[in-house]
């Protein structure tokens, strides 16, 4: 995904730079090809004076970064798409949380795309434009929202 939206949108890939600098702090490089292998690597943004960091290959990355890059490089890959993300939060600290959703929700929205979260996450649910949310249910439970009255057993 990365060397396709390098190769065909020199403007979006730079949109993901600077989206991906903002995020992590990283400098993502060039993506390329050998004829057998896609390469793409990043540098830390901010570097000690007179050292020159070694390129670090995405591939061994954090899996969150990862994630957060594969969204955002197909929101700018694929504009107009609907994107179903099932409890993105699950395993994301709280303060995280709105660091990460804020920016695929602008990202989604420039690109005139949809996000779909399904989630419990009270931070995400709290970031969203109630008019954009649809609480849900599994058919067959009690919808406890409303308040109801216990059926007479006839005893005082």
């Amino acid at each position: 995904m990365l060397l396709e939206l390098w190769e065909k949108d020199k403007s979006s890939w730079k949109a993901l730079e600077a989206e991906v600098r903002d995020l992590f702090q990283i400098d993502l490089q060039t993506p390329s090809f050998s004829g057998t292998y896609i390469t793409c690597e990043y540098l830390p943004a901010h570097r000690g004076k007179g050292r020159r960091p070694k390129p670090l290959e995405i591939a061994s990355a954090g899996s969150g970064f990862q994630q957060v890059l594969l969204l955002l490089a197909f929101f700018h890959a694929r504009p107009g798409s609907v994107v179903l993300l099932d409890e993105p939060d699950a395993h994301l600290h709280v303060i995280l949380q709105r660091d990460i959703y804020a920016p695929l929700r602008r990202v989604a929205a420039e690109r005139r795309s949809q996000l779909v979260i399904s989630t419990h996450s009270e931070v995400v649910l709290d970031d969203t434009d109630p008019g954009g949310s649809w609480p849900s249910r599994a058919p067959g439970l009690i919808d406890w929202s409303t308040p109801r009255r216990r059926p007479s057993s006839g005893a005082p």
